[in-house]
């Protein structure tokens, strides 16, 4: 007995020394919850008994704070404490199958939870876990310093800054507008309406063919009216004064009721008086025929010209 008690005494002294060192790492609020197995956090009730052990935490444990703060709050949690070893608290992250586990290192004056991790899910947990997860929608709700708190992790505001503009409002298709066609004003017309330097309208008839010089000579020779080389409207050239524009449009469309489509070709508000020379252009998508107006109808005398050769839309 005499030699065993040296030994005896180094045991003592040994378990003392190991107490001392860890009478501050040790579970202290809600020491019941501890090897309970896993506890669910809940997300409409912060006074849940998980819920109340982890906010006391978070509010002693800057580490745990920042790593909630950042990775955002567990969907349960399990809380080691053996004897000897230091406290551990399993964090399981139910979405992403994953585990953090957070080691106790306590002194006097500083209290925190290192975290470590991912790790796996044994089948066991998962199953566990798995059922939990079918019944909890949200995230866990805490009261840290009297007020309600919820973590919502860094990535997840990454995630959502970085969608935001790949999913921008697409506005409906705007109707592309049919280009109206910009006529020509005749030499003798003035006004606000009529401006000095006139486009070339646009159309997009296919059926149109432009002509080059030596084509547009052989037209004319043959007897029909002159063109526009670029858009197929009809340049009239005025050769009496007793030409009328009305004339002109029931010619060259086969109706006189054309006219306010011609006037607005040729940037004019209601029909002028013509003189020899003007030029009134017809806009090809009315045209009905391309022959050149007779003049015969126009002369002083027509008591001699048949009716039938009169321009439509010209009585005697």
């Amino acid at each position: 007995m005499v030699r065993l008690l040296p030994i005896v005494l180094l045991v003592l002294a040994t378990v003392s020394v190991v107490t001392s060192c860890n009478r501050f790492e040790r579970i202290d609020t809600y020491p019941t919850l501890a090897n309970k197995g896993i506890l669910p956090l809940s997300t409409t009730n912060a006074y849940q008994g998980a819920n109340l052990f982890l906010a006391r935490e978070l509010e002693r444990s800057s580490y745990l704070f920042q790593f909630f703060k950042t990775k955002g709050a567990p969907t349960a949690i399990e809380i080691k404490e053996r004897d000897f070893l230091t406290p551990q608290l399993y964090l399981f992250y139910y979405s992403e199958k994953s585990a953090y586990i957070a080691e106790l290192q306590a002194q006097k004056r500083s209290r925190q939870w290192i975290v470590r991790g991912p790790y796996g899910i044994n089948r066991e947990d998962s199953r566990t876990l798995h059922k939990i997860g079918m019944t909890i929608e949200g995230t866990p709700v805490f009261e840290l310093h009297n007020q309600p708190y919820r973590f919502t992790s860094q990535q997840e505001l990454k995630i959502a800054r970085k969608l935001e503009p790949e999913i921008p409002f697409i506005p409906p298709p705007t109707p592309v507008p049919t280009p109206e066609p910009t006529p020509v004003p005749l030499p003798g017309a003035s006004g606000p309406d009529v401006p000095k330097e006139p486009e070339k309208p646009i159309y997009e008839d296919l059926d149109f063919i432009p002509q080059n010089l030596d084509q547009q000579a052989l037209m004319l020779s043959a007897g029909y009216a002159k063109k526009d080389t670029e858009t197929g409207d009809i340049l009239h050239t005025v050769e009496l004064s007793s030409e009328t524009i009305t004339a002109i449009t029931a010619w060259y469309t086969g109706d006189a009721k054309n006219l306010a489509e011609v006037l607005k070709a040729n940037r004019l508000m209601h029909e002028i008086a013509l003189t020899p020379g003007e030029i009134v252009r017809v806009p090809y998508t009315l045209l009905t025929r391309v022959k050149k107006m007779p003049l015969d109808s126009f002369k002083k005398d027509r008591a001699d010209i048949p009716e039938n050769q009169f321009p439509q839309g010209i009585s005697q």
